[in-house]
């Protein structure tokens, strides 16, 4: 959630849409309470019958999916006049900079 906010004000911005319009519905997560829906979302992942090594696959892919989205913008950047988006590489499924 926090990480797509940042990323729906970037994907506007760089393509030029309105904030929180059409082009970045995807990033929105209209919730009355983002900490308590968080922390709930947290703790069921924690509580879900997962095995280890598939908890390591789901965060290295989740990563993975970051590493590309900010590839992607700093991509986009060197071809126009914004500079590279770049978030921190330890971020994680858990915990997000």
């Amino acid at each position: 959630m926090s990480g797509g906010q940042l990323m729906s004000l970037r994907v506007a911005k760089s393509f030029k849409l309105p904030p929180r319009g059409q082009g970045t519905s995807f990033y929105r997560f209209d919730v009355s309470n983002p900490k308590e829906f968080k922390d709930l979302y947290r703790q069921r992942l924690a509580d879900s019958p997962v095995a280890a090594s598939d908890i390591d696959a789901l965060v290295a892919e989740a990563n993975l999916a970051f590493e590309l989205n900010t590839q992607l913008f700093a991509e986009y950047s060197s071809t126009s006049s914004l500079q590279p988006f770049a978030l921190g590489t330890h971020c994680s499924i858990y915990r997000c900079c």
